[in-house]
C-alpha cells in the first residue's frame, strides 16, 4: 500500500512523520503529555503527535534509543540522561555548562531545565535576583537549575549526597556556588529548590524548612512532606507543575525550531491553568 501512496503523493509519508515528539521514561505522567499537547495546539502546530515511550520489558535501552530516533524531537526522563547523552554528537545552549542533557533532537542534545525554572519563579511570583537559594541535588535538573539562578543573581548553595559531584561541578563552571557537606539548622535561605527525586523530610531539616518562605520541588506534581512543612510554617509551597510546563514550553521551541517568548510562555502558562479548572 505504501508504494501506490508515494506514486500519487511522493511527500505523503515524509510530511505524515513531521512533528512527532515523544517523551521516553517508566511511568511519566499523563500531566506531561497533557501540557506537550496543550503548548503544540496553542502554539498553532496544526500535525503533530506526542508520545510516552517507556523502556520495553526484555529490550535493551540501546535499541529503544534506536527506535527513538525515528522521532523528530524528544524528552528524557532522568534515569534515562546518561544513555540520552551517549547518542549526541553536539551539545546545545546550556547543555553546553552543564554538560548533561534533557531532551534529544536529531544528533544534538539539549537542557531546558534551568530555564523552565526561572520562568516558573516567576510565574509563581518569587523573586531570584539577590536571594539565598539552597538546591538539593547535582543531577541534571540540579545543575541546569544551579546554572539559570547564578545567571538570575541569586547566592546559591548546593547540597548533593555525592559531595564530589557538586564539587566537581562548582570546579568546571567556575562560579561562587557554595557546596555543603550538611545542611545546617543555623542557616537561612530564602528559597528551597528539591532537585533530588530521593530526598525527603530528613535531607533537609524541619528547622531549616520552616524558616524558609519559599520551597520549590522540581520532582513531584504531589506535595511532599518538605513542602507541607514549609507550608505549615507560613511558607509558599510550589510544586512541579509549573516547573514541568515552562519546561516543555521551551522543549517544544527546541523542537520546532521557534524562538521562545517568556511573554508567551507566561500567558500560555494562565490559559492551561485555566483550562484544568
Amino acid at each position: 500500500t505504501e508504494e501506490p501512496v508515494k506514486k500519487v503523493y511522493p511527500d505523503f509519508f515524509a510530511e505524515f512523520g513531521k512533528n512527532s515528539f515523544a517523551a521516553y521514561g517508566k511511568d511519566v505522567p499523563s500531566l506531561k503529555s497533557e501540557m506537550n499537547y496543550f503548548i503544540l495546539s496553542s502554539l498553532g502546530v496544526g500535525s503533530f503527535s506526542y508520545s510516552t515511550v517507556s523502556p520495553s520489558v526484555g529490550k535493551v535501552v540501546k535499541r529503544d534509543f534506536s527506535e527513538l530516533k525515528e522521532y523528530d524531537g524528544y524528552n528524557v526522563s532522568s534515569k534515562y540522561y546518561g544513555e540520552a547523552m551517549k547518542r549526541v554528537m553536539k551539545l546545545q545552549g546550556a547543555a553546553k555548562t552543564v554538560r548533561a542533557i534533557d531532551l534529544v533532537k536529531g544528533l544534538k542534545g539539549y537542557a531546558a531545565a534551568g530555564e523552565g525554572f526561572v520562568s516558573a519563579m516567576k510565574a509563581e511570583k518569587t523573586e531570584l535576583s539577590g536571594k539565598r537559594v539552597l538546591v538539593v541535588g547535582c543531577g541534571v535538573v540540579g545543575k541546569s537549575v544551579i546554572v539559570a539562578l547564578l545567571a538570575a543573581k541569586a547566592r546559591v548553595d548546593v547540597y548533593d549526597v555525592l559531595p564530589h559531584v557538586a564539587l566537581e561541578f562548582k570546579k568546571r563552571i567556575k562560579e561562587n556556588v557554595y557546596v555543603l557537606r550538611e545542611i545546617s539548622e543555623d542557616t537561612e535561605y530564602d528559597v528551597i529548590v528539591n532537585a533530588a527525586p530521593e530526598a525527603d523530610a530528613e535531607t533537609v531539616s524541619q528547622k531549616v524548612l520552616e524558616k524558609c518562605p519559599v520551597f520549590a520541588d522540581t520532582t513531584s506534581y504531589k506535595k511532599s512532606k518538605m513542602a507541607e512543612i514549609c507550608e505549615k510554617a507560613g511558607g509558599k509551597a510550589i510544586g512541579a507543575k509549573s516547573f514541568e510546563f515552562f519546561r516543555a514550553y521551551y522543549s517544544v521551541c527546541i523542537f520546532l525550531k521557534r524562538d521562545p517568548s517568556e511573554e508567551e510562555a507566561m500567558g500560555l502558562y494562565g490559559k492551561f491553568i485555566k483550562s484544568e479548572r
